[in-house]
């Protein structure tokens, strides 16, 4: 009755954790050029888009319509910092919409749309002559072209939700591979054939092959629906037909390669099984090649290989740290089944003493393993401690860091009380006392387990679930020109959790009204050919009677991400007044 009450438990666990909720695919757009509902003075020469994360260029596309729905032919390459970018002749005036797909290097589809508008080509008129202004900033007059005053963007438009079954796989992929490694490591590892006893029913050699059967099943499957739910999700015009679409997906992707290539492994572990020398020494570097094929798969199709830098060591950490949970864990179901069958399997209380003893020893090494490893990876996800509280990643991070503490405590309970309390009853013969101590390590064994399963099924969970973007953190920005005819003024704020704050103010000489046109251009000095348009939008106006004398106020805001990192950017901030006068102030930024 116990043993089926812990088992409902176990599923009550997983249940509850891989409860599905919305999840947007990892990789996010970062900016696009031009931005998303700009209005474009003239035609561009190519649209540009950058991802967070790398992708897969032949199978990214980005579509250009007009008006009409008409695709406009361009050509499609790539550039450094993760851009997409797609040539295309000259536009006419009109209105125009993008619309764009990528596989991220961390297997998931990003996709969405976006608009911008070309304005109709008006003659312009000859320049006239400019008051300096007295910032050493450029100030220039021109009569005036059609504006640019793009509506406001969100930095990272909008994707499509990836589908509900992913997480699951997920989840049921970490859960399998841990179960193998598990058992490999307690069957041929801790036990191995020290003891002259039968091995725990649990540990028989038909239940390994009952368990290679059922993770090559469970590998098969969810292979066949990821690569179907990739190419449902990628095809469309220019893609081909679905099944040369889902071959192209198999051979030319990681995402592709692992799909075939854990059943395939499982299947390696299962002729393992076979034969007379299924338990000899070969048999078991097989065992572990395999194994260790299925968890770097792991972070190869994950936000390890998706991370723009570091990737060698997000690699490596996460294939530590599943590695020494499954340790860890087989050892614990190893530990517990070697205790429930010790009248079967005869073991005596001094091998089951040793048994656990020996494990205890590789079992601290396995968690600070897995602790460090965890930390590791959620410090390069997470970039601050404000991203630990406000983003779903990093409550996932807190919950599963919990139930880690936890696991701590129970191990620091049995190695510091439990196991000397069970060394001394070796010196006991009474049979209540040789009984009691196990009966509570059972317990807190069981315990453990339980705490085990919901870590996997978090840790699935992560995988997909978005982490939060890194967030460009500087001092404030004030930039301040004063004219004889306008004065300028421009601040800029970074937060970690809401972006950043732009405000822009422009005094005219009163009377004059707001200027007909706003435009405010920021580029990167590594990235000087990549010209960003940040959408200000009117707040308010009138009459500043703290101000300037003569002058009128007019304020503008934005908020965003606009200066994507760190370093020199070049901003250009142009208005037209109402009589025509275009003034134009350029500075270089540093943060």
């Amino acid at each position: 009755m116990k043993q089926r009450i812990y088992n409902i438990v176990i599923v009550l666990v997983i249940v509850l954790f891989m409860l599905p909720a919305p999840v947007s695919a990892h990789a996010k757009v970062l900016q696009s050029v031009p931005a998303a509902n700009a209005k474009l003075q003239n035609s561009p020469l190519e649209i540009k888009i950058q991802y967070s994360e790398g992708f897969n260029a032949e199978l990214s596309k980005i579509i250009l319509q007009d008006d009409a729905g008409k695709p406009i032919t361009g050509k499609l390459t790539t550039g450094t910092d993760q851009w997409l970018i797609y040539q295309i002749p000259t536009l006419s005036g009109g209105a125009y919409t993008v619309k764009y797909q990528v596989l991220s290097e961390d297997t998931h589809v990003v996709e969405g749309s976006f608009t911008f508008t070309v304005a109709a080509v008006k003659p312009t008129a000859t320049p006239v002559a400019s008051t300096q202004p007295t910032d050493a900033a450029a100030g220039i007059t021109t009569t005036p072209s059609p504006a640019n005053t793009p509506k406001v963007i969100e930095p990272d438009i909008i994707i499509k939700s990836s589908s509900i079954l992913m997480p699951v796989l997920r989840v049921m992929e970490v859960l399998a591979v841990i179960a193998a490694a598990g058992f490999i490591i307690f069957r041929y590892g801790i036990w191995s054939n020290i003891y002259k006893v039968e091995v725990p029913p649990l540990f028989s050699k038909r239940n390994e092959r009952v368990l290679y059967i059922a993770v090559f099943v469970l590998f098969l499957l969810s292979g066949i629906l990821q690569a179907g739910l990739l190419t449902d999700q990628l095809s469309g015009p220019g893609t081909g037909s679905f099944w040369t679409l889902w071959q192209k997906i198999l051979t030319d992707t990681l995402v592709g390669a692992a799909s075939w290539l854990r059943p395939a492994a499982a299947a390696v572990l299962l002729l393992t099984t076979l034969g007379s020398r299924s338990q000899g020494r070969l048999a078991f570097v097989i065992k572990l090649s395999a194994i260790f094929v299925i968890i770097l798969l792991f972070p190869l199709t994950g936000h390890a290989y998706g991370a723009v830098s570091g990737v060698t060591y997000a690699v490596l950490s996460q294939v530590l740290h599943i590695g020494s949970a499954a340790v860890w864990f087989g050892g614990l179901i190893g530990i517990l089944a070697a205790i429930q069958s010790r009248k079967q399997s005869a073991l005596s209380y001094e091998q089951l003493n040793r048994l656990i003893v020996r494990f205890s020893a590789i079992a601290l090494p396995s968690v600070i393993v897995i602790a460090l490893s965890g930390v590791f990876l959620a410090l390069l996800r997470l970039g601050s401690w404000n991203a630990l509280l406000h983003s779903e990643y990093g409550r996932i991070i807190l919950a599963k860091s919990a139930i880690v503490l936890c696991i701590w405590i129970i191990a620091a309970y049995h190695r510091l009380v439990l196991l000397p309390r069970m060394k001394n009853i070796l010196q006991i013969s009474t049979a209540d006392k040789e009984q009691e101590i196990p009966r509570r390590f059972i317990v807190n064994v069981r315990t453990e387990i339980i705490l085990a399963v919901a870590a996997f099924v978090l840790a699935g969970m992560l995988s997909t679930t978005p982490p939060p973007e890194q967030a460009v953190v500087a001092a404030p920005v004030y930039w301040h020109v004063m004219g004889e005819s306008a004065h300028m003024s421009m601040r800029v704020n970074f937060k970690e959790d809401i972006g950043q704050t732009l405000q822009l103010d422009v005094w005219l000489p009163s009377g004059m009204g707001a200027p007909s046109g706003v435009d405010v251009q920021l580029s990167h000095s590594g990235e000087q050919d990549i010209t960003l348009t940040v959408p200000f939008r009117f707040r308010t106006g009138g009459t500043d009677p703290y101000g300037y004398e003569g002058f009128d106020k007019y304020t503008y805001g934005a908020a965003g991400r606009y200066f994507t990192e760190k370093g020199e950017w070049k901003a250009v901030i142009t208005f037209t007044d109402s009589k025509g006068t275009v003034h134009s102030y350029e500075k270089v930024i540093t943060l």
